[in-house]
């Protein structure tokens, strides 16, 4: 297995780095990662990370779903009832900025948004480097493994929960910006590592999910992003249903032996006062950053 060291920070280009946790991949390899801060711009990556021939490793659980469509628990059941109501949100904040019916979904997994999308009467495309993911998106669109397999351009381009996963965040960010019409809108949804929940678990945070996770956005470090490859942000809208669900995975890691309902009861608490606080300070758990041609 290769494993990369960080020595640049890819958005801002520093090389100063602060030491922030270590982290255990709890879905895997049980292996621990170190997550070093980026001094100038915030920017969380792990460190040492797979490199891009061996990273298909640590996606192999059925526990990831959104590669596998999970298993028949009460996690998976949760995560599907989050998914029922987030994607009717997703299609109203897509259809209130984007009038055109065309949309490139990146990293799209089993294909639930652009199944959903599609049903709904809109034109659509995915990319998914899974071959298994790729195979069930695939029946009902139209698929592609690489983001250069397309030539077209899209109104709608969006990332829900992706961007943390690529391993060339620069040139990922140019190509994108490539097939993205003139009049068109990003959207970009990634955790968020200063939000209250991200602070309360600290190393048991799910939300870090490492080594998959490759990098871990502040809202700086993310506008740093948009900017210098040529994007204006023009909107953050959060999602609050995020702080439940990833507290109550982070429950599961931090007290694996306690009763499943009072991990239940505790991730709504932190649930609630992370969405709470955030309501003055805009730090929640997952936020989506939408943004144009600059």
């Amino acid at each position: 297995m290769t494993l990369e060291p960080v020595t640049t920070c890819p958005v801002c280009q520093s090389v100063l780095f602060n030491n922030y946790l270590t982290v255990t991949d709890h879905t895997v390899s049980k292996q621990l990662f170190h997550i070093v801060t980026c001094a100038q711009c915030g920017l969380g990556i792990t460190t040492p990370r797979p490199d891009q021939q061996h990273i298909a490793e640590y996606y192999k659980s059925d526990n990831y779903i959104s590669h596998t469509g999970g298993k028949r628990n009460l996690q998976d059941w949760l995560y599907r009832v989050a998914r029922y109501f987030t994607l009717r949100w997703k299609r109203g904040l897509v259809e209130r900025m984007v009038p055109k019916k065309n949309l490139l979904d990146y990293g799209c997994g089993t294909g639930a948004f652009i199944n959903y999308m599609h049903n709904k009467g809109w034109e659509t495309t995915g990319v998914e480097p899974s071959d298994e993911a790729r195979q069930i998106a695939s029946k009902n669109n139209k698929v592609v493994n690489t983001l250069s397999a397309i030539e077209s351009t899209f109104e709608c381009i969006t990332l829900w929960h992706v961007l943390e996963h690529v391993h060339q965040l620069n040139e990922t960010m140019r190509e994108l910006k490539s097939r993205l019409a003139p009049s068109g809108t990003i959207f970009i949804a990634v955790p968020n590592m200063l939000s209250f929940d991200a602070y309360h678990y600290q190393k048991d945070w799910a939300a870090y999910d490492v080594p998959r996770h490759l990098w871990h956005f502040t809202k700086n470090s993310m506008c740093v992003l948009l900017q210098q490859n040529g994007f204006k942000l023009t909107a953050t809208y959060p999602m609050k249903l995020d702080a439940f669900y990833v507290s109550l995975l982070s429950e599961t890691y931090r007290h694996a032996g306690r009763n499943p309902i009072s991990r239940g009861l505790n991730a709504l608490k932190i649930g609630l006062s992370s969405n709470r606080r955030a309501s003055t300070s805009g730090e929640y758990s997952s936020i989506i950053y939408t943004a144009t041609h600059a």
